[in-house]
């Protein structure tokens, strides 16, 4: 879903950053927005209507409905991700536009590494352990490129304020 949002944002990005007309915070506040409001509508979608539709789908004698609950929870776990990686993504994508190709892809790096190592500890010892991998990853490269944005252009981080972020999120879910 954040794909094509963020190969055209990422085109428009960077040519309205280079001509300097000031435009690019707009930019980022309209594929926040539609983002927030694309990912509300799906997000309670899914949350409403997946452990139906999954037992609909798949009760059987070989896959009774216990399997099926467990596999709706795990599904419910993960489906905050997109909300993550898009922030991420976005983030990335801006300083990646404004030349900061070495450092952004070291901290991502690093991050890539912690996840790694983190692995080895709690993969095979929690039973969420993968789930809380890919939550753990995903929270390291957002928390990696915010950090990096922060230090190298704060101006551009205006989309991830507290007040800014909630109204998108509220405006979204009562256009539902």
């Amino acid at each position: 879903m954040i794909r094509p949002i963020s190969i055209i944002f990422f085109t428009n990005f960077a040519n309205i950053y280079y001509s300097g007309d000031g435009k690019f915070k707009d930019l980022i506040k309209m594929v926040t927005e539609n983002f927030m409001f694309m990912f509300s509508n799906i997000l309670i979608f899914i949350y409403l209507t997946l452990e139906y539709f999954l037992i609909l789908l798949l009760e059987s004698k070989k896959f009774p409905t216990e399997n099926i609950i467990l596999l709706s929870k795990t599904v419910k776990i993960l489906i905050f991700l997109p909300l993550f990686n898009c922030i991420y993504v976005l983030s990335r994508k801006i300083l990646v536009t404004i030349n900061r190709f070495e450092k952004t892809y070291l901290n991502l790096s690093i991050a890539q590494v912690i996840t790694s190592i983190t692995s080895l500890f709690i993969l095979n010892k929690v039973i969420y352990g993968p789930e809380l991998l890919i939550y753990l990853n995903v929270i390291l490269l957002l928390t990696f490129t915010l950090v990096l944005l922060k230090k190298e252009e704060p101006s551009l981080l205006f989309f991830f304020e507290k007040r800014y972020f909630i109204k998108t999120m509220m405006s979204s879910i009562l256009i539902i």
